[in-house]
């Protein structure tokens, strides 16, 4: 008896077919995380551009504030040397006008200030 076996494939077992599910999940499963981390780089490049155009503007906008923060208070202290000057003349004009008192109040304030600091 010389029967001819047929040589077909053999059926796929249930291992073999896990096995290729298995394969083709962890397929999927890479490429969903490539596709995941190449959306990622590109959110961080779009959200690192945002970051350095808000700290742009943000420096800008300090810079200008700080040189308006200098300006006021350049003329500030230039009002308050203008004020010492005039409060200096009028009382060197009182001192000029009236050197008896003057002298009177500079000699009262020196005894009270020699006694309050001697105790």
């Amino acid at each position: 008896m010389n029967q001819a076996k047929t040589q077909t494939s053999p059926e796929p077992t249930p291992i073999d077919q896990t096995r290729k599910h298995l394969r083709a999940a962890a397929q999927h499963a890479g490429e969903a995380v490539k596709s995941a981390t190449d959306a990622a780089r590109e959110e961080l490049s779009s959200g690192s551009e945002k970051v350095k155009a808000e700290l742009s503007g943000a420096g800008e906008a300090t810079t200008e504030a700080a040189r308006q923060a200098r300006a006021s208070a350049e003329q500030q202290l230039q009002q308050a040397l203008q004020q010492g000057k005039a409060q200096a003349a009028k009382v060197e004009e009182l001192i000029r006008s009236h050197p008896l008192a003057a002298f009177g109040v500079a000699l009262g304030s020196g005894y009270l200030l020699a006694r309050l600091l001697r105790r």
